[in-house]
């Protein structure tokens, strides 16, 4: 077997046209063979047949049935070769939406993944948060609890009574604390807030933050 060659590259060769190598293969006087789609032919079974063939002249009288048959094989040659062409797109525009497949996948697993990291950062952010009020509220408890005192002198009757400050917790970390989801949190604060308004005995706002006495009031109405 000699060198391999395509449909063009034989015509080129020969100087013959596309559709009359198509008409000899059609004809059965030129053999070929199909690779991916696509036709090729022998350069020595194209050099046997160009020693024996004479492509048509237009200068050359032809018979009628003759004339028709080389038409019929040229169409049918033009078909084969349209054929291929459609075939080598098809599997073109195949590969290309493998492609896009594979980014899309790959795109959706990267938000994927990078979602996932901030859920995790956040449940650790909270698990700190609920930790730290935690251990807020349980040193408060500690220094709530009355201390036993010893009896009280005359001299110490005397002076003046000091009042120890309520405890006050911040809102929000008592609602946290208390397991409320972010939604009732936000309802729960404005009641509180419309509640300062009307009367501040219960509440206490310090940079803009709100305040409660949970140990000294009861919030059961706002809750």
């Amino acid at each position: 077997m000699g060198e391999i060659l395509t449909v063009n590259e034989a015509a080129l060769k020969l100087g013959y046209s596309t559709k009359y190598i198509y008409a000899l293969i059609q004809a059965g006087e030129l053999k070929s063979l199909k690779k991916h789609g696509r036709t090729y032919i022998d350069a020595d079974d194209l050099i046997n047949s160009n020693s024996t063939e004479t492509p048509p002249s237009s200068t050359t009288q032809q018979k009628p049935q003759q004339q028709t048959y080389v038409a019929e094989n040229e169409n049918s040659a033009l078909l084969d070769y349209l054929y291929e062409v459609v075939a080598e797109q098809k599997e073109q525009i195949a590969q290309l939406q493998n492609k896009i497949d594979l980014c899309q996948s790959e795109s959706l697993k990267s938000i994927k993944e990078a979602y996932s990291k901030k859920d995790e950062q956040l449940q650790q952010y909270m698990v700190f948060l609920n930790n730290s009020t935690r251990e807020l509220i349980a040193s408060t408890l500690d220094l709530s609890v009355e201390q036993p005192s010893d009896p009280v002198t005359e001299e110490e009757a005397i002076e003046p009574e000091i009042r120890e400050e309520p405890v006050k917790t911040l809102l929000n970390d008592y609602l946290i604390n208390k397991g409320y989801d972010k939604k009732q949190r936000k309802k729960i604060y404005t009641r509180c807030q419309n509640a300062f308004l009307e009367d501040s005995t219960r509440f206490h706002v310090q940079n803009k933050k709100l305040y409660i006495y949970p140990y000294e009031y009861m919030y059961d109405d706002l809750l």
